[in-house]
């Protein structure tokens, strides 16, 4: 019999090997601000954890209904020094990080309930958590190249991380996702801090073109480092326009031969100044662009900024049509 560890560090590719290609969820945010949510704030979407956490919950929801079969927490944006930049107590930041966690698990678990699901068929609950740049709120996981010390961004992991580790344990949640990574750099050490917790993670890479990452990294060295780590359980490309993905995806299969995962934004351009978006989406024939994606080697496929639940309910008709 498996052994836990051993379970968990392969839980990704168990799933993929069972179902084939798994569709993962889309944006929060996008949900949240059409709910009414004022998410203009360092906190991003964590901060509606701290006011309506039952409006979280709901997003949750929807991209349950939507027949995803992994969802991710609330946390890209989540910190213990973010949210006690906003007034809480050490103790109250990490007991609302881990509440945030527990929100997608406990929704996750009142569905396969309802659905009478068993625990091997239930969908995955991953842990989003966002890169450095992500916590400066200032655009900087698009950019890379922070001018932090590499001690204050591991410190920055680590709390976290140590939190996720207890989580995953508990049975609280299934995986990480560390996700829109602009660097390299960034990515090897996180991907070291996973191994020393033993903790199952994915990580998925920002990219500015079809070649390389945001801070310039060549998209296929990445992949040749993070396969040593066992503890990755798999490596992706996020929030970034559709129409790099099927090259970036052949530049990650050249150097690895985990899971791929594939979940750019809708192809509108993100303003760092404004916080706003521009340009127009290109996610309206999601199905032939995931048709792409899978074909370059993706076995998870989903959606990051501005897609909707709408558009993972065509990704996942599609998927099952195309696999019967």
């Amino acid at each position: 019999m498996l052994s836990k560890e051993t379970m968990n560090d392969n839980i990704l590719g168990s799933l993929i090997a069972r179902r084939g290609t798994l569709v993962l969820d889309g944006a929060l945010a996008t949900e949240l601000e059409r709910a009414g949510c004022d998410l203009d704030h360092s906190l991003w979407s964590a901060r509606v954890m701290i006011d309506h956490p039952e409006r979280v919950a709901a997003v949750h929801r929807s991209y349950l209904e939507a027949g995803c079969d992994i969802i991710a927490s609330a946390t890209y944006q989540a910190s213990i020094p973010g949210f006690i930049a906003e007034g809480l107590s050490v103790a109250d930041a990490e007991e609302l990080f881990v509440e945030t966690i527990r929100t997608a698990s406990a929704e996750r678990d009142r569905f396969a309930h309802e659905r009478g699901l068993s625990k091997e068929d239930q969908p995955l609950v991953a842990v989003s958590l966002g890169p450095f740049g992500a916590y400066l709120a200032n655009g900087s996981e698009y950019r890379g190249n922070y001018s932090s010390t590499t001690s204050e961004i591991e410190h920055f992991h680590v709390e976290r991380l140590a939190l996720v580790a207890e989580e995953i344990r508990a049975g609280h949640a299934d995986l990480v996702a560390l996700e829109t990574v602009p660097s390299l750099k960034e990515a090897r050490l996180c991907a070291r801090l996973f191994d020393a917790l033993m903790i199952p993670g994915w990580i998925s890479f920002v990219c500015k073109d079809g070649q390389s990452t945001c801070e310039g990294q060549a998209i296929d060295e990445c992949a040749r480092v993070l396969q040593a780590a066992k503890w990755v359980v798999g490596i992706g490309v996020n929030c970034t326009a559709p129409q790099y993905i099927p090259e970036l995806l052949a530049g990650l299969r050249a150097g690895t031969d985990k899971p791929l995962l594939a979940y750019p934004n809708s192809g509108e351009v993100y303003e760092a100044a404004s916080h706003s978006w521009s340009g127009k989406s290109v996610l309206s024939e999601v199905e032939s662009g995931a048709a792409r994606w899978i074909a370059a080697g993706a076995s998870v496929v989903g959606g990051c900024c501005r897609t909707t639940p709408s558009d993972m309910a065509a990704l996942v008709a599609w998927r099952n049509k195309t696999a019967g």
